[in-house]
């Protein structure tokens, strides 16, 4: 599905988010470190705790993208939807994400 924004940076930002998307959905989560900073937090709904650090967020994706086989990713409204496989069992499920820089 194909998202455009009349405004320049809105369509700059989803260009961003769907870059990050692809390299952990396609296989590339080490790419991530592009866009995680060093000091960043993340709270995912598989963790149980929260993950401190770009390389414990890279860790955090990587691991899920080991662990799971993603069979369909979908972005809508544009929130992503996430469709995987994990222990023998199909979850699907929207999967909004956060993104806070402080």
């Amino acid at each position: 599905m194909t998202i455009n924004f009349e405004d320049s940076v809105k369509q700059e930002i989803w260009a961003t988010v769907r870059a990050m998307n692809d390299a952990w959905t396609k296989g590339n989560p080490d790419d991530l470190a592009k866009f995680f900073h060093r000091d960043m937090v993340a709270i995912t709904a598989t963790d149980r705790n929260r993950l401190d650090g770009g390389a414990a967020c890279i860790a955090g994706w990587k691991g899920f993208a080991t662990a799971a086989r993603i069979h369909r990713w979908e972005e809508v409204d544009p929130i992503p939807g996430l469709t995987w496989r994990s222990s023998g069992t199909r979850q699907k499920r929207r999967a909004p994400q956060l993104y806070v820089r402080l």
